[in-house]
């Protein structure tokens, strides 16, 4: 960093080819950081394990008391979390030694909340605050104006997103109607392997990239329908962007996607189990 910056807080996010855990990174981070230290006021730390862990040792290494501020994602509420993989097993372990040397837990709504408290007591500060979406009407109300006879993606594209399960639903879909179109919008790691599948499927592929929230108005024209089959869900953000837009959503049960449809309603939003793909 320049020295004319004044840096006030620090935020620890991945960064594609740089573990957080890794030695490189924070012996780099110390050495940005420490002309700054008299000047920081919050770090906040992306996750409750490699961020939260990291936090911890540049608060220690940097000599600075100022709070550490965790976020927390739906994973470590739903049900299938702890019992699922080994190293989820370990991080619900890891969260339980760090968290009590953190000053407050950021969560994206209030049912993650609630999921989190019955997994661990925590007595700090809570922060509830939904992530902010831009909100681009398309203009018409749902069932007014036909619907593009086309299904959508839209997120960062890897495996916890459900691609596998999005692969499903389109072989489904296109086995009853080939002309079906199919509209992705994001980036990722497993962008490459995605798009290769998908154009392995249909010829109709529209693949637009990734796209800034203005420019989002694009994808919810050429959508029909909002496929979301990712097998965990903090907030659902892309859901609640469709249902603004008019568009009816597909998606997997989560804690999230149930609490949505007991708000908007069983006929703009359809939840299917992992299994229930069959029965599209």
């Amino acid at each position: 960093f320049p020295v004319t910056i004044r840096l006030q807080y620090v935020e620890l996010v991945n960064v594609k080819g740089h573990s957080r855990f890794s030695f490189h990174f924070q012996i780099s981070l110390v050495h940005y950081l420490k002309p700054f230290r008299n000047n920081i006021k919050l770090i906040l730390a992306g996750d409750l394990w490699e961020s939260t862990f990291t936090a911890r040792l540049l608060r220690s290494i940097l000599k600075i008391k100022v709070p550490i501020q965790s976020q927390i994602h739906a994973d470590i509420g739903d049900s299938e979390w702890i019992n699922s993989k080994l190293i989820r097993r370990l991080r619900l372990i890891s969260t339980r030694l760090f968290i009590y040397r953190i000053d407050g837990i950021r969560f994206v709504s209030e049912g993650q909340f609630d999921r989190f408290k019955s997994k661990i007591v925590w007595e700090g500060e809570i922060v509830v605050a939904p992530v902010p979406s831009l909100i681009i009407l398309r203009g018409n109300s749902l069932g007014k104006h036909p619907l593009p006879k086309s299904i959508g993606f839209l997120g960062r594209i890897h495996k916890d997103r459900g691609l596998s399960e999005f692969l499903r639903v389109c072989d489904i879909l296109l086995s009853s109607n080939s002309e079906l179109q199919v509209i992705v919008a994001g980036d990722g790691p497993g962008k490459k392997s995605f798009i290769k599948h998908l154009n392995q499927r249909t010829t109709n592929l529209t693949y637009l990239g990734f796209l800034k929230e203005e420019q989002l108005s694009e994808f919810w024209q050429l959508t029909g329908i909002l496929v979301n089959v990712a097998p965990s869900e903090s907030y659902g953000r892309s859901m609640r962007e469709a249902l603004t837009n008019f568009i009816p959503v597909l998606a997997t049960k989560t804690p999230e996607t149930v609490k949505l449809q007991e708000t908007m309603g069983n006929n703009v939003i359809e939840i299917i189990t992992s299994m229930g793909v069959k029965s599209l």
